[in-house]
């Protein structure tokens, strides 16, 4: 007569249970908050706890205005922030994606009161998987054509402005950990600026930049 051993039949169980778990987490279909090649990868920004990112930014322009005859212009260093796309990508893929934002403006202390809108249409292509602090990352490259409007007030007197410009960026992104590596960016866009009132006019501008994003290192908290 046999006897069940369950004692032999709950450790063969724990160990199917331990050799499946092993394969699922440490095995080539191993789920990941990225993705893989087969479905595409998604860049998300991601920051280890404790992590603190140390980045040299710069945003260097040159402005150039007319107005009533003269020709003013100015140079501006800025900061800047760059937005990720929202969809799985490989490498080799390219895509157009077209959006409008509308944005407002209030400023009590120059009585001013504005709205923007601006349509966008941008190519994005990913270009090669490289390493880059020794990270590795997806090389993007984007391609924009845009629009704005404006109108509002100011100090009682209405504004407005149309331009149409064009940029280009290139960015390198570290998938598996989240992180933004490296990126440049060129904007380049020309329009008109009217007044009303007293001071009604039209004029002409134009309005060229070039951004800098590198990480430096990143530390942890003590």
């Amino acid at each position: 007569m046999m006897h069940f051993n369950y004692r032999s039949f709950l450790f063969s169980l724990c160990f199917i249970s331990l050799f499946i778990g092993c394969l699922l987490r440490c095995g080539p279909h191993r789920p990941t908050v990225w993705g893989n090649a087969e479905t595409g990868y998604m860049l998300t920004y991601r920051c280890n706890k404790g992590d603190i990112l140390h980045y040299s930014s710069t945003r260097q322009g040159m402005n150039s205005s007319e107005r009533r005859g003269r020709s003013i212009e100015n140079n501006n260093e800025k900061k800047f922030v760059f937005q990720l796309p929202d969809r799985p990508m490989k490498i080799g893929d390219s895509w157009i994606e077209t959006r409008q934002d509308t944005s407002t403006r209030t400023d009590t202390t120059q009585q001013t009161s504005t709205t923007q809108i601006m349509d966008r249409e941008t190519k994005y292509t990913v270009l090669a998987e490289e390493i880059k602090m020794g990270f590795s990352c997806f090389h993007l490259k984007l391609e924009s054509t845009f629009s704005t409007e404006m109108s509002g007030t100011m100090m009682g007197m209405a504004i407005s402005n149309e331009g149409e410009g064009e940029s280009t960026s290139e960015v390198w992104f570290a998938y598996k950990k989240g992180l933004l590596v490296e990126y440049y960016h060129s904007t380049f866009v020309e329009g008109t600026n009217a007044f009303s009132g007293q001071m009604s006019s039209t004029n002409p501008y134009t309005n060229e930049s070039n951004s800098a994003l590198k990480l430096m290192v990143v530390s942890k908290v003590l």
